[in-house]
């Protein structure tokens, strides 16, 4: 008995709520790209971010929503296609093929049509955003 409440004990570090996200990491990774604005939540791409390809551009705006989200400044994380569209003034014909180019490397879902990016890839995502400034890309 005393052995299974310790290998339960050790267990329970592997666990997670999903919430479980290093605040720092986002801001690391969002800072020399985007801004959100404090009077209305929009978020808009800085001079780092305007040249940057369209799936990058919805990588980061999906990981602005995550902020949004964890900061209890809107309902849920996901964006649907559209939405995203129109928050991000993106063309709809670029829109729908990043997500889909996105989805199909594993750094987004979509739930009930709208899009996140799964806390599990945002060290995925920082390592690509990295490797783009280490190259001076």
């Amino acid at each position: 008995m005393v052995l299974s409440l310790f290998l339960m004990d050790a267990l329970d570090k592997i666990f997670t709520n999903q919430k479980d996200i290093n605040p720092e990491i986002l801001a690391e990774l969002l800072e020399p790209y985007i801004r959100i604005n404090v009077e209305d939540n929009s978020t808009f791409l800085i001079e780092g971010g305007i040249n940057l390809p369209v799936h990058e551009k919805l990588l980061l705006f999906l990981l602005a929503r995550k902020v949004l989200k964890i900061k209890e400044l809107v309902e849920g994380e996901g964006i649907s296609p559209n939405d995203l569209v129109e928050e991000t003034q993106l063309k709809e014909g670029s829109v729908h093929p990043g997500l889909k180019l996105l989805r199909e490397k594993g750094l987004v879902v979509a739930k009930n049509g709208k899009y996140i990016v799964p806390n599990y890839q945002v060290l995925k995502i920082r390592e690509i955003f990295n490797k783009r400034r280490s190259h001076g890309a």
